[in-house]
């Protein structure tokens, strides 16, 4: 399960929870996996940039994480609005939901920064 595939952070989450809620209920108590391990298949999903911060959130508890990470999607579409300077934002009726960056395209911000990055110490 990949959170690419779901397109943001809440999709994942909420299939990600109805899928370890079904196999849990199909499971004998003591053979259920604990919370610890449910948050480290969850992170494992998340792309290479979000498992290495995901550790230094808040907790490994799914759904801190989940509120957590919706902040950064959140923050990251405050920053490209803010950037587009050749639109007038009064003429924008922007709805909550498509306020939103998804991971997808936060995910490629990253890949491209960290290319970018090799490639100016390639240079110098």
């Amino acid at each position: 399960m990949k959170l690419v595939k779901y397109g943001n952070i809440d999709n994942y989450t909420e299939s990600f929870m109805d899928i370890a809620k079904k196999m849990n209920a199909c499971l004998s108590k003591k053979d259920r996996l604990p919370e610890r391990e449910l948050s480290e298949i969850y992170i494992a999903g998340m792309p290479n940039w979000l498992q290495i911060e995901a550790p230094s959130l808040i907790s490994l508890d799914i759904i801190e994480l989940q509120n957590s990470l919706r902040k950064v999607e959140m923050k990251f579409s405050e920053i490209e609005i803010k950037n587009n300077s050749n639109v007038n934002m009064k003429q924008l009726n922007i709805n909550s939901q498509y306020n939103q960056i998804s991971i997808n395209q936060i995910n490629i911000i990253f890949l491209i920064r960290l290319i970018l990055n090799h490639i100016h110490h390639l240079i110098h």
